[in-house]
């Protein structure tokens, strides 16, 4: 699978909280579509940390303890 161009799934989940959260960030939260991404967040939050992955990365804490 090396090299294949696909992702293992994890990191999938990774990848499409932090677009999310980047979506999230530019949008209204009176925004229809808000609420909606906000609980496909908390979701992929929740199985990234089932799957044993921080989701620090979320929060910003990397970023401050640079």
């Amino acid at each position: 699978m090396k090299n294949s161009g696909f992702l293992p799934p994890e990191l999938e989940m990774r990848r499409e909280a932090i677009e999310l959260q980047e979506l999230l960030a530019g949008i209204d939260s009176s925004d229809d579509n808000y609420q909606a991404h906000s609980k496909r967040l908390v979701l992929l939050e929740a199985k990234l940390r089932q799957a044993g992955l921080s989701t620090d990365f979320l929060r910003g804490d990397y970023g401050a303890q640079l």
